[in-house]
């Protein structure tokens, strides 16, 4: 964002390559995951090269990979807070409480079973969770850290 802030322009090239070493273990991802919120909120915060109007494309990018998902976790709980609010009004919304509360519980297994894991069932919805986490305790200590 700095370099687009600069003026430069930023391109797509089918040929590069780009190596990242995968973490050791779940905790270690957290731990990146929230760092990363980390740092992506107090960029947000301090207004650090971020896209302006000028340049349509690139706001539009930033913020449908940037922003949306970063703003993941609050969705998320928002979500679950509108279905627990509708259950009992209409069978939809018990139905999809039901499904939300199940891949919850799922997550929570696979977090507390760990030869649960080998199944995608749990594995999935625990890492869905436990990185939707991440980025939420990233941002709660960005925006209560002290400057």
């Amino acid at each position: 964002m700095s370099i687009a802030k600069r003026g430069s322009r930023i391109i797509y090239e089918p040929q590069a390559q780009a190596y990242e070493h995968a973490a050791a273990s779940m905790s270690d991802e957290f731990r990146r995951k929230k760092r990363l919120a980390l740092g992506g909120f107090q960029m947000l915060l301090k207004r650090w090269a971020l896209p302006n109007w000028h340049t349509p494309r690139l706001l539009f990018c930033f913020i449908s990979h940037k922003i949306l998902r970063w703003m993941g976790p609050w969705l998320l709980l928002v979500l679950w807070l509108a279905n627990a609010l509708l259950v009992g009004h209409h069978w939809f919304y018990s139905m999809f409480f039901a499904g939300q509360m199940l891949f919850y519980a799922l997550a929570f297994i696979g977090l507390l079973v760990p030869t649960s894991r080998s199944w995608s069932c749990f594995s999935i919805p625990m890492y869905f969770v436990q990185m939707n986490a991440a980025f939420l305790l990233g941002a709660l200590q960005a925006l209560f850290a002290p400057s």
